[in-house]
C-alpha cells in the first residue's frame, strides 16, 4: 500500500466512523481551488463509485481580488475534468439573510459561503455539504477560542458533522494534504 492509499483509507475510516457519507448521497463540495478543497474533491471522487455518490462542486467568487475570476475558471475546469456538476455564484449577487456578527471580512465571507452552499444543497436536494477543514484548522480554532477566553464547552473545536456540514479531512494534517497534491501532481490556486 502506498501513501496515497494510506491517506484515502484514513479519510474513509473517518467517514465511516462518523457516518459522514451514506450510499447514494448527493454531496455539495465547497471548492475554493486551494490545496484543502482540491484534495477533498479528489478524495471524494475516489469514493464516488464505491458509495454511488453524486458530487456537486460549489464555488463562490467573493470578488475581493482582481484575479478571483481565474479561481472561478480553475474550479469550473477542475469539476469538468472530474466529471462533476458545478455550481457557482458571485458574492455581489447574494443578499445575506443574517447580519455578520462583526465587521471582519472572514465573518462576511463565511456567511456568504454558507448561504450559497445551502442554496446549492437545496437546489440539488443534496444530503450534505463537505468542507475541507483539516487537523491544523482544528488546532488553530482551539487556540483562537482559548485566547478569546472561551469556557470549556466553547473550547470544543470543529465537529466532523454540524447540521448539514461534514468535514471528512479533520484527522488529516496540512502536510499530508500537500504531499497528496504533489504525489497526484494536482494543480491548485493560492486562495
Amino acid at each position: 500500500m502506498n501513501k496515497l492509499d494510506d491517506l484515502n483509507n484514513k479519510v474513509k475510516s473517518f467517514i465511516l466512523k462518523y457516518k459522514l457519507i451514506k450510499p447514494h448521497d448527493a454531496i455539495v463540495v465547497g471548492l475554493s481551488g486551494g490545496i484543502d478543497s482540491v484534495c477533498l474533491i479528489n478524495i471524494l471522487k475516489s469514493f464516488e463509485k464505491e458509495f454511488n455518490l453524486k458530487l456537486i462542486a460549489a464555488h463562490l467568487d467573493h470578488e475581493w481580488r482582481s484575479t478571483s475570476g481565474d479561481d472561478l475558471n480553475f474550479c469550473k475546469e477542475l469539476a469538468q475534468n472530474l466529471n462533476i456538476e458545478f455550481a457557482s455564484e458571485k458574492a455581489s449577487n447574494i443578499k445575506l439573510k443574517k447580519k455578520p456578527k462583526s465587521d471582519s471580512k472572514e465573518e462576511l465571507g463565511r456567511l456568504l459561503r454558507r448561504q450559497f452552499f445551502e442554496l446549492v444543497l437545496e437546489q440539488y436536494q443534496a444530503s450534505s455539504i463537505a468542507l475541507g477543514h483539516h487537523f491544523d484548522d482544528q488546532i488553530e480554532t482551539f487556540l483562537i477560542r482559548l485566547i478569546r477566553g472561551a469556557n470549556i464547552s466553547g473550547l470544543s473545536s470543529i465537529k466532523p458533522v454540524n447540521s448539514c456540514y461534514i468535514r471528512p479531512l479533520l484527522e488529516i494534517k496540512k502536510e499530508e494534504l500537500i504531499e497528496y497534491i504533489k504525489l497526484n501532481e494536482l494543480d491548485y490556486v493560492e486562495d
